[in-house]
C-alpha cells in the first residue's frame, strides 16, 4: 500500500532548497545593505574632502585678491599725486614679482574713461584707448563713494588683445574721483592656480562671479571664456547653501 505522505527524500531537498534560498536571499540583503552603507560613507568622505578642498582654495583665492588689493592702492597712491616715474616702475615691478605672463597690464583711466597710463604703452600714455564703455569702469564711476576692489567679467583688452579678468578700484585724490586703476590678470594664470590646487588631473574646478560668469576653469578654460553658468545652479541662487551637492 502506497503512503498518502511525501517522500522523506523530497522533503528534506525541499527543505535544503528552501534554507539556501532563505541563505541567499540573507547574504544579498547584507550584501545591499554593506553596499549602500560603503557608498553612503564613500559619499560622506567625498563630501568633507570636496569642502576642505573648497575652503583651502578659497583661501588662497582670498589671500591672493589682498593681494590685488593692496597693490592697486599702492599704485593709486602714486597716481594721484602725479608721479608718473615711480608709478611706472613700481607697476613694472609688481609685474615682474609674479609669474610671467599672470599680469598682463596695469592701467589707468582718468574720469572720462580715457588710458593715461599702460604698462603696454609708454610710462605717460595720454589719450589712446577708452574703456568709458567697460563693466569695471562703469560699476566705479556710478559707485564713487564706494572705495572698493571690484572683479569684472574676463574682456578682450584693447591695448594687449588678450582675455584678461579685470580686477579695478576707483582712485582718488582727497575727496574727489579722478578715475580707475586696473589690473587685467591672465585667466590661463587663474586656471593654472586652480589646477594646482585640485591636487588631480581628474578634477575639474572653476571660479565665477556671483552672476555665474567664469573666472576661470582648471581645464578647457578656452570654452567657457566670456560665458556664464545657468543661472538655475542652484549655488547661484539668492540664499543657496554654502557647501552641498
Amino acid at each position: 500500500m502506497k503512503s498518502i505522505f511525501p517522500n522523506r527524500r523530497l522533503v528534506a531537498a525541499g527543505f535544503s532548497l528552501l534554507l539556501a534560498l532563505v541563505f541567499f536571499a540573507v547574504y544579498w540583503g547584507t550584501l545591499l545593505f554593506n553596499y549602500q552603507a560603503m557608498r553612503e560613507d564613500m559619499e560622506k568622505q567625498a563630501e568633507i574632502r570636496a569642502i576642505q578642498s573648497a575652503d583651502a582654495m578659497s583661501q588662497q583665492i582670498l589671500m591672493l585678491a589682498q593681494g590685488l588689493d593692496y597693490i592697486l592702492r599702492t599704485l593709486s597712491r602714486e597716481y594721484s599725486t602725479q608721479n608718473w616715474e615711480a608709478l611706472d616702475r613700481l607697476a613694472r615691478g609688481v609685474m615682474m614679482d609674479y609669474p610671467s605672463g599672470a599680469i598682463v597690464q596695469i592701467a589707468v583711466a582718468d574720469t572720462q574713461g580715457d588710458i593715461r597710463y599702460s604698462t603696454l604703452l609708454n610710462s605717460k600714455a595720454g589719450k589712446l584707448v577708452s574703456i568709458a564703455d567697460r563693466e569695471h569702469f562703469q560699476v566705479h564711476l556710478k559707485q564713487q563713494k564706494v572705495q572698493h576692489l571690484f572683479v569684472g567679467k574676463p574682456v578682450q583688452g584693447r591695448v594687449s588683445g588678450l582675455w584678461s579678468i579685470q580686477v579695478s578700484r576707483p582712485i582718488w585724490r582727497g575727496d574727489e574721483f579722478i578715475g580707475v586703476i586696473v589690473l587685467s590678470l591672465s585667466p590661463t594664470y587663474m586656471a593654472s592656480l586652480l589646477g594646482q590646487l585640485a591636487g588631480s588631473p581628474l578634477d575639474t574646478v572653476f571660479l565665477v562671479r556671483d552672476d555665474g560668469s567664469y573666472l576661470a576653469r582648471s581645464n578647457e578654460l578656452e570654452k567657457v571664456l566670456g560665458t556664464a553658468l545657468p543661472t538655475e545652479r542652484p549655488f547661484l541662487r539668492a540664499g543657496a547653501a554654502l557647501t552641498g551637492w
